[in-house]
């Protein structure tokens, strides 16, 4: 290396290692800033406490102001389109007793079968017990169950003596000892057969009594998937697929289609997967240098195979007695667990060519981000930004991006729309001293009604770069990379729109992706949860694949925008994001979520409700726009959050 290369060299790590200081930096400060608010807030319920002679004063106003409520909502109710859609009984985690009759009376699909395998370490004999029986349930009669024991040789004998104690099960037990790791006893039960579909099963999980007989449906209805997986429910000891043993369910355990880039970030599959046998052998088995994450390993490979993609069925086929984990520990703790994750990840990566560095920003935990280096030169990333008055909230979420961002290449377009304050205008020319800032005025009537999408369609076609980035002034941005990290999704071909984790004032989640349950209308996921919480199944801890995001912070290349033709302006105010969105993935698109790019979203902190007053029926005409264009869509289930997480259970709220 010469002296210039050397130069060069010192150069880029010097920037590297600058940057990476300015994101630590960032982190700490916006750390310190909710552990602010927290502080506050506890301050505050202590402050309550001592005025408690107060509360109880004030008693009287208060049963005032809650008649005066109920009586609105008798006057005004809520229309039926916003009123929440009810939970799901519980009896919907069971088969029904007639469909169970129907799957028996069905001959086995194709010639399909099983073989279940199991390995063994440890187990309790009581759920040994509850797993044959769970097999000996099923209406799928073509099984095996190929258990591989690495206990001691009296402890092995009686587990077998246990699974073989009941004469039904006949000879569809094969059993064998072994020592090894997780990946060597999988690789011995899968031995143990010939059967063409290979369940994996931890200790732990019973199946419910039509699981094998859905699993046999999906592999003869889609072709030849990569895997197929199943939702589940968290159960105590002594739990049976029956609704008299309801009040045994402590959890339920939704998934959600399979997304690749929330697979990279957590494996959410698990144990209890199918595979057939073929497909396995072209991955190559199990690897036992994967460590106690030789499943995880496996489902990559499986998915870097030739063939259908990763199947999901939206059901509760499996009760799992411990938490969900890999297949079996082995004993291994937690830090050597994320390190088998982390590897499994990256070898996979490294195999498919996709170059990005991995972080496991959850210590302790099997949570990893996946960061694509910064394209190189920089795109232009062109912000807009709608704006009417309001020139202290502008000025906060401007300032906040031209003081933050690390990224080097954006330029902040405002879309003036009828400010008439002189505060407002001057505000504008201090903002436009900074070369990256532009003021353009939308060419609005005094007579137009409010209308955000001809906003935003007009301040996109001013712009000059290759990215566009839609935010709300109401937002205001908090970590060093955000821009960084939408932009590294958004510069993918296969990636249509980003979104971003958004927070209400008090740190709790006002945006982490929109779902919509069948029938109903989309809706805000995890909105509430503080900023910190992992969120349902740790889905607020790593990237997620959504079916819409707000547009209050999203990235789109501006060549996905012209080819989709911007925001339709026939959705004034609402859900001219989400139609965006769903005409993105009609194309092939994907919408991706990820907690990584956090701002703090004062919400229609500048537009007001879209309950009160003119608003609402501006709103509910949306709302039947929104049904009359999506409603196929809307009426199905949410391939990214299922339904299963609204089951109401008996003694949970």
């Amino acid at each position: 290396m010469n002296g210039t290369d050397q130069g060069t060299f010192r150069a880029d790590a010097d920037r590297a290692l600058a940057s990476q200081a300015a994101e630590r930096r960032g982190e700490v400060e916006f750390l310190e800033r909710l552990c602010r608010i927290e502080r506050r807030q506890k301050d505050a319920a202590i402050e309550a406490l001592k005025r408690s002679l107060s509360w109880r004063l004030t008693a009287p106003l208060r049963l005032a102001v809650e008649a005066a409520a109920a009586l609105r909502r008798v006057v005004f109710p809520v229309p039926a389109p916003l009123r929440p859609l009810p939970p799901r009984p519980a009896s919907s985690l069971f088969a029904a007793p007639e469909e169970l009759a129907r799957q028996r009376a069905a001959a086995p699909r194709g010639g399909l079968s099983f073989c279940v395998a199991v390995p063994l370490s440890d187990p309790s004999d009581a759920r040994l017990s509850a797993l044959r029986d769970s097999l000996l349930a099923q209406t799928f009669p073509a099984w095996e169950l190929c258990a591989v024991d690495s206990s001691g040789p009296e402890d092995a004998a009686r587990h077998e003596r246990i699974l073989r104690e009941d004469a039904a099960a006949g000879d569809r037990i094969r059993f064998s000892r072994a020592a090894g790791g997780v990946a060597d006893r999988l690789s011995a039960a899968v031995g143990l057969s010939a059967a063409p579909l290979v369940l994996v099963l931890g200790q732990d999980d019973l199946p419910a009594p039509d699981a094998l007989f859905r699993f046999a449906e999906a592999f003869a209805s889609a072709g030849d998937p990569a895997f197929v997986y199943a939702s589940g429910l968290l159960v105590r000891d002594g739990f049976r697929f029956d609704p008299s043993s309801v009040r045994d369910v402590v959890s339920v355990l939704p998934r959600p289609d399979f997304s690749l880039d929330a697979f990279r970030g957590h494996d959410f599959v698990g144990r209890g997967f199918a595979c057939r046998r073929a497909r396995l052998e072209a991955a190559g088995g199990f690897r036992a240098e994967a460590g106690s994450a030789a499943t995880t390993d496996l489902l990559f490979r499986l998915c870097e195979t030739a063939g259908g993609g990763p199947a999901h069925i939206a059901a509760p086929l499996l009760a799992d007695a411990a938490p969900l984990v890999p297949v079996v520990q082995d004993g291994a703790s937690a830090e050597a667990r994320v390190a088998d994750a982390r590897r499994a990840l990256e070898a996979h990566l490294a195999r498919t060519g996709f170059k990005a560095r991995v972080e496991t920003p959850s210590p302790g935990r099997a949570f990893f981000r996946v960061r694509p280096p910064r394209p190189d030169p920089a795109p232009l990333v062109s912000i807009v930004i709608p704006n009417r008055e309001n020139p202290n909230v502008l000025e906060t979420c401007v300032r906040s991006i031209l003081s933050r961002t690390l990224y080097p290449n954006y330029e902040v377009v405002i879309v003036e729309s009828g400010s008439s304050k002189p505060e407002t205008f001057a505000l504008y020319d201090r903002l436009s001293e900074d070369p990256r800032v532009r003021v353009v005025r939308f060419p609005k009537r005094p007579d137009e009604p409010f209308n955000y999408s001809k906003k935003c369609n007009f301040g996109a076609a001013q712009c000059r770069g290759e990215f566009l980035l839609m935010l709300n002034s109401d937002t205001e941005a908090v970590l060093p990379d955000w821009m960084d990290e939408m932009l590294g999704f958004a510069a993918r071909p296969d990636v249509g729109v980003v979104g971003a984790l958004l927070l209400f004032g008090n740190a709790t989640v006002q945006h982490a992706g929109l779902r919509h349950r069948p029938g109903g209308l989309p809706d805000h996921i995890e909105r509430s949860a503080a900023a910190l919480s992992p969120g349902r199944m740790g889905r607020l801890l790593h990237v997620q694949e959504y079916e819409a995001v707000t547009f209050a912070c999203a990235m789109v290349r501006t060549s996905v925008w012209a080819e989709l033709g911007g925001l339709d302006e026939s959705f004034a105010v609402a859900f001219n994001d989400v139609d965006f969105c769903y005409r993105a993935r009609a194309r092939g698109l994907k919408v991706v979520w990820t907690p990584f790019a956090t701002l703090f979203h004062h919400e229609s902190l500048v537009r007001g409700s879209d309950f009160a007053g003119p608003n609402r029926a501006r709103f509910l005409g949306e709302i039947a726009h929104l049904r009359e264009r999506w409603g196929g869509l809307l009426a199905r289930p949410d391939p990214f959050f299922d339904d299963l997480a609204f089951t109401s259970l008996p003694g949970i709220r």
